[in-house]
């Protein structure tokens, strides 16, 4: 069976400190586990991070059908066995797996961190909508042998990242068969049918975030019953990249928050 790749930031506990809280990190459309590489030497004592690459991202064999419900299901089976509290973190349609768990499989994680979520609620991207653009992933892959495309995504996605961050990135873009059927899965009649959740969760955005704006933040909120919402000055969709340091800080502090109101 196909489940997503994992890495583990193995962080010893402290005596006298706080319980180790562990943060499954989700990444969004057309990336993987990398995503979150730049993040991990800024995180504080007694948070580890648990990035994992979906099945059918970053060149790893697709899932069955793929949808965001077969998505959340192999997750919830692999994080099982994580020392806890265990956070989900999920960011773009990592952030719609999220959803998804917390949902159908809420117990288990202590928590979600909603970090700009991939949610077809007619604010969000239009590729998320039924019959319309397809995720960037298929269009680098079908101009793959077409130089302007991994110019276009350094230029304009990842500019002024160092060079071995740019590098992965652009190689993750054409790795990623799965992106669609997740994307297409996560449609208009998914969202409608979400409900209120018992999981304590926190949707997280940047002000700056053009990729996806928070605008959306407010209706998710009231539609899963998040108790949180955190809208960041001046961050963009990818302050893992850009802001790393900032983003340990923060993603630590919700990760903490929702531990603490699960009890």
């Amino acid at each position: 069976m196909n489940g997503p790749e994992q890495r583990t930031d193995e962080r010893p506990a402290v005596a006298g400190a706080e319980p180790l809280v562990t943060i499954v990190a989700v990444h969004g459309d057309s990336a993987s586990a990398a995503r979150f590489d730049r993040v991990t030497p800024h995180l504080p004592d007694g948070v580890r991070l648990v990035p994992v690459t979906l099945p059918g991202f970053g060149g790893t064999p697709a899932l069955g059908d793929g949808t965001v419900t077969d998505h959340a299901a192999r997750l919830a089976e692999r994080i099982g066995g994580l020392t806890g509290p265990v956070v989900v973190l999920g960011h773009g349609l990592g952030g719609t797996v999220a959803i998804e768990i917390g949902q159908r499989h809420g117990d288990a994680c202590a928590g979600l961190v909603l970090h700009a979520p991939a949610i077809p609620d007619g604010r969000g991207r239009a590729e998320l909508r039924a019959g319309s653009l397809p995720p960037l992933s298929r269009v680098v892959n079908a101009a793959s042998n077409v130089p302007f495309a991994a110019v276009a995504a350094r230029a304009v996605a990842f500019r002024d990242l160092p060079a071995d961050v740019v590098e992965r990135a652009c190689e993750d873009l054409g790795r990623a068969e799965g992106s669609a059927a997740l994307a297409a899965s996560a449609d208009a009649a998914w969202y409608d049918a979400l409900e209120p959740s018992s999981v304590p969760t926190v949707i997280l955005w940047g002000d700056r975030d053009h990729w996806r704006g928070p605008a959306s933040a407010t209706g998710l909120a009231h539609r899963i019953g998040a108790g949180r919402v955190r809208v960041v000055s001046g961050w963009g969709h990818l302050p893992m990249l850009r802001r790393p340091r900032d983003y340990a800080v923060e993603i630590a502090q919700l990760a903490r928050w929702v531990a603490t109101e699960a009890g």
